[in-house]
């Protein structure tokens, strides 16, 4: 079973008018298939991501509970879309903000990062879980949970799920106040995805709940997260933006320009890394 850890409902309002985008490999430098068009559910998916298998069973309960959540975002993103005001309630500013944690855990770029959370574990506590003997109702041991952890492969797929609501209660540490701003950009811009689609700004330690982030919502509205109570974002920094979402990218974008992406992957090698581009984006938004 297809799980994209980039949902469709959000690939959707990146698409040509026909539904469809191209898929540029950063990798080869070169379109799929010679620069056929793709529809959205083609691609930003891994077969069985969210899958839990039991014996001779797979269960699709941990891709069902990301349904209400993606049921939500939905709704905003739609919302967004046609609304030129920008006009969201508190609860949709924070949803929004919220869903870019969520992609940020589910995106598979994070493996490597649970499973080192995973290994350091001393037992469930560090994930906001326990186990409990169902008999007496205690805890079981430390050494227990730790075994369990270690010893079952799939732990990983309920931690993709449950680390954005874990990690939550951070923002409550947040000692200086951060606002969200919706940026309207010129129309033109081509509709562009990266397989690894958050920006985040964090210093070491800093949390993504707080820290400050970009994410494209369409081709023309961003979200930005930031220090600064106002803050001034030039046009050309949308080829800035899409710049790191090329560099960051693991294996592929979407695009509905085919000219796009070289022009993306010679200004991302002048520079060499995203490091730089991410100061220029820090030095507006902190």
């Amino acid at each position: 079973m297809r799980h994209h850890f980039v949902p469709v409902f959000y690939l959707k309002h990146f698409t040509l008018h026909d539904g469809f985008f191209y898929i540029y490999d950063v990798k080869r430098k070169a379109f799929k298939k010679h620069g056929k068009k793709f529809a959205p559910n083609s691609h930003f998916y891994e077969p069985n991501l969210n899958t839990v298998y039991n014996e001779q069973n797979a269960s699709y309960f941990l891709e069902t509970s990301l349904t209400k959540d993606d049921n939500e975002i939905s709704r905003i993103l739609d919302k967004i879309a046609i609304d030129k005001s920008h006009e969201l309630t508190p609860h949709e500013w924070t949803y929004l903000q919220y869903f870019t944690n969520i992609l940020y855990w589910r995106n598979p770029s994070q493996t490597p990062y649970l499973e080192k959370l995973i290994a350091d574990a001393k037992n469930l506590s560090a994930f906001g879980m326990s186990l409990r003997n169902k008999a007496t109702g205690e805890r079981l041991s430390n050494e227990k949970e730790r075994e369990l952890i270690l010893n079952n492969p799939q732990f990983i797929k309920f931690l993709r799920v449950k680390m954005p609501g874990t990690t939550y209660p951070e923002v409550f540490k947040l000692k200086a106040q951060d606002y969200a701003t919706i940026i309207t950009f010129p129309s033109g811009f081509p509709g562009l995805v990266s397989d690894n689609p958050v920006i985040y700004l964090n210093e070491e330690c800093e949390s993504l709940h707080t820290a400050p982030m970009i994410f494209l919502l369409t081709p023309t509205k961003v979200l930005f997260r930031h220090i600064k109570p106002t803050i001034i974002i030039p046009s050309w920094v949308r080829v800035v933006i899409d710049t790191i979402l090329y560099g960051q990218a693991k294996n592929y974008i979407s695009c509905t320009e085919q000219r796009y992406p070289m022009l993306l992957a010679e200004t991302y090698h002048k520079y060499g890394s995203t490091q730089p581009l991410k100061r220029i984006l820090s030095d507006l938004l902190k």
